[in-house]
């Protein structure tokens, strides 16, 4: 077959790749996806189905904000150099995300001319001190992800709940609370925080917290204590628990009690309650975990962080 024959148009290729005529006529100029052929009479351009891959790499870059002077970098460059273009880029857009949600959050408050309440929680000082020490030493340290060195804090359902995870394992405690009042409510404190508030609750009979949309406070000793919120984006551990496929993994037989979950292998993860011992799961706990004792789905994906 004439090899002309495998030729396409600028208008055909545009149709197959997702691209417009202007936006490949662009890219020929920048150098970046070039025709396979130009006729030197009427300066038509033509391309083959083997530059497709080339173009749909080139549409999903440009979609995703990345400079074409990177995008040159990520086509053309060695593997490596093009995983770093690409970390960085995205990095990038998590900051751009993080300082819009923040504008927008601060706008949408301005324009709300009735403050929505806070909710408060009271509970015992020890029990707040207990569940510090239980689910901070699983938050995590990596600081490419700040959100794991966080501890998340739920409200609602008459319960509290705090969770922690380094993305490998994963700490639950559930606190039946004194007293709940006003709308559901959480707060994302950093494990150091939440450990130093530990040690404080411990002194006291009974604590509040009182938490708002943007900043959190501590009633207790006859004094407020206020809470620096971090507003990182915490994984979502409710998916991973809730999954209805994906690997197994354990859990242990006391609900009120502190579970951990760590990957066990490539396939799956184990939830551990932290005090036991068991030493055939290949636990990342350094207390060991549990016998399993009821089986649940999950998603691994459920306790990674966001990226």
């Amino acid at each position: 077959m004439d090899s002309t024959a495998e030729l396409l148009s600028i208008s055909a290729f545009a149709r197959r790749v997702g691209l417009t005529p202007s936006a490949l006529r662009f890219y020929d100029d920048c150098r970046v996806l070039p025709p396979a052929s130009v006729d030197g009479t009427t300066g038509y351009r033509y391309y083959t189905p083997d530059q497709e891959e080339r173009a749909a790499l080139l549409r999903g870059l440009r979609a995703a904000g990345v400079p074409l002077a990177e995008v040159a970098v990520v086509l053309d460059g060695p593997g490596s150099e093009a995983r770093t273009v690409l970390e960085r880029h995205r990095e990038r857009v998590r900051e751009r995300t993080r300082a819009a949600d923040a504008a927008i959050e601060s706008v949408l408050r301005s324009l709300d001319g009735s403050r929505t309440p806070p909710a408060e929680v009271t509970l015992g000082g020890v029990e707040l001190a207990s569940a510090a020490r239980q689910v901070v030493p699983a938050a995590g340290a990596d600081e490419r992800y700040p959100a794991v060195g966080c501890v998340l804090i739920e409200i609602e359902d008459g319960e509290i709940r705090f969770v922690a995870t380094d993305r490998y394992r994963l700490s639950l405690r559930t606190l039946r609370p004194l007293a709940v009042k006003g709308p559901p409510g959480r707060l994302l404190l950093a494990a150091e925080v939440l450990a130093g508030l530990g040690g404080w609750a411990a002194r006291a009979a009974e604590v509040t917290l009182e938490v708002h949309p943007d900043a959190a406070r501590a009633h207790g000793l006859g004094e407020v204590r206020e809470l620096p919120v971090s507003r990182e984006r915490f994984p979502g551990y409710r998916e991973m628990l809730s999954a209805p496929s994906a690997a197994p993994c354990w859990t242990s037989a006391n609900p009120a009690g502190p579970a951990a979950i760590s990957r066990r292998r490539p396939g799956g993860w184990r939830i551990c309650r932290r005090g036991s011992t068991h030493s055939g799961c290949g636990c990342a706990s350094r207390a060991g975990c549990a016998p399993p004792v009821r089986r649940i789905r999950a998603r691994r994906r459920g306790i990674r962080c966001p990226r």
